[in-house]
């Protein structure tokens, strides 16, 4: 069964259980002070993260033998590389694609041989990995609105997703919801 959780990547101190991580984090420090400033003003209180911690942290607590695969700009990308290779996960490639906005950006994949279809757009890619790849559990430490989580429910994967922010975890948790049904 899919669920949402709501919480922060820095106060775990272990993932769930998963076959893959499949995230999206926010897209450097920018984009951190974005989410921050949003969490504020709903009136929750202001976590102060840094881009290279939450990396860092991502790297810590996956496991070096399963994939991980992280969607991030392209600009920023060596960065989230240097930041898991110096934790012992292997960069097997960085699959540039687009999003569904038109925008580019990569993927980047570690611990997996596994090499995505750069052709693919968008949510295509996750219907491609979910026809290609074997796996049964996704787990996405920065799952947002629920977008990626309706492409893995709707390609039959059971999907975990943590979400700092209680506006986007609520909807984290209807599209979960509704993509179950």
């Amino acid at each position: 069964m899919s669920k949402a959780i709501n919480k922060d990547i820095m106060s775990w101190d272990k993932f769930p259980d998963y076959d893959i991580i499949w995230c999206d984090p926010p897209w450097e420090q920018k984009m951190v002070k974005y989410f921050e400033t949003m969490m504020y003003k709903s009136g929750q209180k202001k976590p102060n993260n840094n881009i290279e911690q939450i990396i860092k942290k991502l790297a810590d607590l996956s496991s070096k033998e399963k994939p991980i695969f992280i969607e991030y700009s392209i600009k920023g990308s060596e960065l989230i590389a240097s930041i898991m290779q110096a934790s012992g996960h292997v960069l097997n490639n960085i699959t540039n694609s687009t999003q569904e906005n038109n925008m580019p950006y990569c993927i980047l994949s570690f611990n997996t041989t596994h090499c995505l279809d750069g052709s693919k757009r968008g949510f295509s890619v996750i219907e491609s990995v979910c026809k290609s790849l074997a796996f049964n559990v996704v787990f996405d430490p920065f799952a947002g609105v629920g977008k990626t989580a309706k492409s893995f429910i709707k390609n039959g994967k059971t999907y975990i997703g943590s979400e700092i922010n209680v506006l986007r975890f609520n909807k984290l948790s209807k599209a979960i919801w509704h993509a179950q049904q």
